[in-house]
């Protein structure tokens, strides 16, 4: 296991956690205060000072208080001190009410003193909000739960992932830009089809395409004539929910039983309907300039090392961050029976790039002869480490920041 230690950040342990959540069952949390003075409280939920087995999220400011959620098995702090779409900064705070619950709310406030809720989206699976194309514009990624689950009787436990959506506040409205992430959705189409066995679809194509007979068929062939199946859904899926309906059934077409493609078709287009799709004010149908104009990721470490910048201090001042990144969540494991560090004291120095959004855009050793399968999953870690972001002139920027991990068992 790896301590994480921040050179410019307050120090935070974070206690063992599920799949990045910062609190579950009333385990973990976190605290902090906003850049306006708002405090934003992560952590178990409380009975006349006694911790419950349950999470809370809490918003301070002055005397006023607001209780995000008070009972919920899940509460997690996904992005603090952000713009979003705006005029001020947000707290992006996600919940599950229920450990038996499939879908998780994500609700937007604002964190001026007025504590307002701005938006509430729910019918995700996980919520992560980041400068995906580093050009000052923060995207919220998530799972269509609402409408993968249940299809043709399909659990969302047998999907390998519900379709993915990305959103946008534009001044204050939600709109859907998945459109502008086709070539995320290709990569997962791709590798879906690498991973579809022709026999098995030629033999997904001979049946009736619901599989309400399946339990007579062996188990074996059960299973891939299901299996196939989803595949199958999933590849419509990805076209479809990045805005390429003529594509969705091209391949629905090829792929699906014949008699029943305009079943299928009709049943995919109301899941979407009953998804996600129906709480955003607008869909994007534009897709990316060939060319971004990036952020300048602006430098926490100058005084550590020497700056190519030319010009002297004040040159250097111009781009080093007013204040530094505050961690979030930072958290790593090493499998006992492969972690080469549980029995060394050693510091690593990890070399993180951090967006506007708090969010690790890549990591990297400071020492890059250091190799091993253990460094691969440190850094794989990494990536999902969040943060309060930067602030330079009063915005957050995003910028490199150095983090000490210290091994321990």
């Amino acid at each position: 296991m790896f301590a994480l230690l921040g050179i410019f950040a307050v120090p935070v342990l974070v206690q063992a956690q599920v799949d990045g959540i910062l609190c579950t069952d009333g385990e973990g949390g976190f605290t902090a205060k906003s850049s306006m003075g708002v405090r934003v409280s992560i952590g178990a939920s409380r009975s006349g000072g006694l911790a419950n087995r349950s999470c809370e999220a809490v918003l301070r400011y002055g005397g006023n208080t607001v209780k995000v959620v008070e009972d919920a098995w899940q509460a997690d702090l996904d992005l603090m001190d952000a713009n979003v779409g705006f005029h001020h900064p947000v707290a992006g705070i996600q919940f599950r009410e229920r450990e038996a619950d499939r879908q998780m709310t994500y609700a937007v406030y604002s964190l001026d003193k007025t504590l307002q809720l701005l938006r509430t989206v729910t019918g995700g699976d996980f919520f992560h909000a980041a400068d995906f194309h580093l050009d000052g514009l923060v995207e919220i990624r998530t799972g269509d739960v609402a409408a993968a689950d249940g299809f043709d009787g399909i659990p969302l436990s047998d999907f390998d992932f519900a379709p993915p959506v990305y959103l946008r506040f534009e001044a204050g409205k939600l709109i859907d830009v998945s459109v502008e992430f086709q070539p995320e959705y290709d990569r997962a189409i791709a590798d879906l089809k690498a991973t579809l066995d022709p026999d098995a679809l030629r033999a997904f194509k001979e049946t009736d395409g619901k599989l309400d007979s399946i339990f007579l068929l062996p188990a074996d062939k059960a299973h891939s004539l299901v299996t196939t199946k989803i595949r199958v859904l999933e590849i419509a899926w990805c076209y479809l929910y990045s805005g390429r309906e003529a594509e969705t059934w091209n391949a629905l077409r090829d792929m699906w039983p014949a008699a029943d493609f305009e079943r299928a078709r009709s049943a995919i287009l109301e899941t979407q309907k009953r998804g996600i799709r129906k709480q955003v004010d607008g869909v994007s149908t534009s897709t990316l300039p060939v060319k971004i104009k990036h952020l300048h990721i602006y430098d926490t470490q100058t005084e550590f090392r020497n700056s190519g910048l030319a010009g002297g201090a004040s040159a250097r001042a111009a781009w080093i961050t007013d204040t530094n990144p505050t961690p979030i969540y930072l958290h790593s494991e090493c499998a006992e029976a492969n972690c080469a560090f549980k029995h060394s004291a050693a510091d690593f120095l990890v070399d993180l790039r951090v967006d506007d959004a708090g969010k690790v855009l890549a990591a990297k050793l400071v020492d890059a002869t250091l190799k091993g399968p253990e460094i691969d999953m440190l850094l794989k870690s990494a990536l999902s480490w969040k943060f309060i972001p930067a602030y330079k002139n009063g915005r957050p920027v995003a910028c490199k920041v150095w983090q000490i991990v210290s091994s321990y068992r």
